[in-house]
Order: structure tokens, then C-alpha cells, then sequence
């Protein structure tokens, strides 16, 4: 799942998995609390007409841009990374539930972190809403696994409650950290999906190193983002 010892395309990993429902609640749905003790599995790698669906073109209209990040910010060049192994070695819904178009967009503070990508994604009929379901089962159900990145080294993946307002009509926030990461040692990503119809729009801050996401300004991004889906 780890495509380079940096850890810098660990966003793609991130970047495959749809989110959960949100329900009526005015926070987003996010994953429970590991209790004390939970086992750590090693993951083995292997009729109304329906609304028009928007092309990629006008996916692209949706995305953040490098004037909404905060000064001293810059693009970071999409690496083409489709990995989408899933979680715990299951698919996730990039393979599950095909969508029918994404563009997507990647910025950097440094080539130290921390990164930002927005991905937009757009589905058929209530594949959206199937899609976001598929994986908040998925993600409420493998919390923390082990794998080896590319080079053979063992990997910790655990994911942790995210507090988030609930928008748009499902919202779902996690965050993810990996150790120990080559180079880096902890990796942190503050994840957060939201559907507004057919379109599901994630936002993933990450961070490399002890510092976290804490100066990402997440929230008032994912908000801009959710009020560009047309």
C-alpha cells in the first residue's frame, strides 16, 4: 500500500476510500474508539430519469484551487498513484462500486508537508450513496492492520475517531496514522468525505512527523469544497 519509503504518495492509499452516512446528526459520523485491547491483524496484500452525471470537466470546476490554501503554499503534482488495495486487504469502493468520472487536485506547504488533495467523484444513480456506505462498514470494521510497504517494511495503519461538522447529506471524518513510516516515522491524515447527491467530495490533510495537521485550516476547506458541488 506504501508506494515510497517518504511516505509522500501514502495520499493516494487515502484517496480510494469513499466515506459513511451522517444520518441527521449535526456532526459528521466518524469511527468509534479503539477499546484498550484490540487485535492487530497482518493484512495480506493481494422511475424518474435520473439526475445528469457531471464530466470530468465540470468535476474540475469543483476542486480546490492554489488561491483557496493559505499563503506560501504550492501545487504538488498528482503522481498518477491508483492504488487502491483497499483495507486490511479488502477492496475498497473505488473497486466495489465504479464511479463514473473524478478529477482531482494536490497541494503542499514544503516538500516536507504538510499535503493537502481534494479528489471529486461522481456516480450513477445511488452508487454514491452505496458507495459511502460500503466503506464506512469497511473502515468501522478494520481499525488497525500491518503491512509491508514496497521495500518490505512492516507498517502499522490505525484509524481514530475525527470530530467534524456533519454537511452536505452524509459526512464522514477519520484519521489515519502509520508507523513506523521509513524516514518519517509517524504519518498523519485528517480525512474527511462528504455526499451531496451523486458527488462525493474528500478532503485529506497529512502530515509527516510528530507535528500532525494541526496547521491545516481543514475545516474552513472542506466547507468552500462542499459549496462547490453544483
Amino acid at each position: 500500500m506504501i508506494r515510497s519509503a517518504s511516505g509522500l504518495t501514502l495520499m493516494a492509499v487515502i484517496l480510494t476510500a469513499a466515506a459513511a452516512c451522517g444520518g441527521g446528526q449535526k456532526t459528521a459520523d466518524t469511527v468509534d474508539p479503539l477499546p484498550a485491547s484490540t487485535p492487530n491483524p497482518t493484512a495480506s496484500v493481494t422511475a424518474e430519469a435520473p439526475p445528469a452525471i457531471p464530466a470530468t470537466d465540470s468535476l474540475q470546476k469543483m476542486l480546490l484551487r492554489l488561491d483557496d490554501m493559505p499563503a506560501g503554499w504550492s501545487n504538488w503534482p498528482d503522481d498518477d498513484n491508483d492504488d487502491d488495495d483497499g483495507w486490511c486487504g479488502k477492496p475498497t469502493a473505488a473497486r466495489a462500486v465504479p464511479s463514473s468520472a473524478r478529477a482531482s487536485a494536490q497541494f503542499q506547504q514544503s516538500d516536507f508537508g504538510p499535503f493537502l488533495a481534494h479528489t471529486v467523484t461522481s456516480y450513477k444513480g445511488d452508487d454514491a450513496r452505496r458507495a459511502f456506505d460500503y466503506n464506512v462498514d469497511l473502515l468501522k470494521d478494520c481499525r488497525t492492520w500491518t503491512e509491508p510497504d514496497e521495500n518490505g517494511h512492516l507498517v502499522t495503519y490505525t484509524i481514530s475517531p475525527l470530530s467534524f461538522p456533519k454537511l452536505g447529506d452524509q459526512t464522514f471524518a477519520f484519521r489515519l496514522t502509520m508507523t513506523p513510516v521509513p524516514l518519517v516515522g509517524l504519518v498523519t491524515a485528517d480525512a474527511v468525505y462528504v455526499r451531496r447527491g451523486t458527488i462525493v467530495s474528500n478532503v485529506i490533510a497529512m502530515a509527516l512527523g510528530p507535528g500532525g495537521t494541526s496547521g491545516v485550516q481543514l475545516e474552513a476547506l472542506v466547507r468552500k469544497a462542499v459549496d462547490r458541488i453544483r
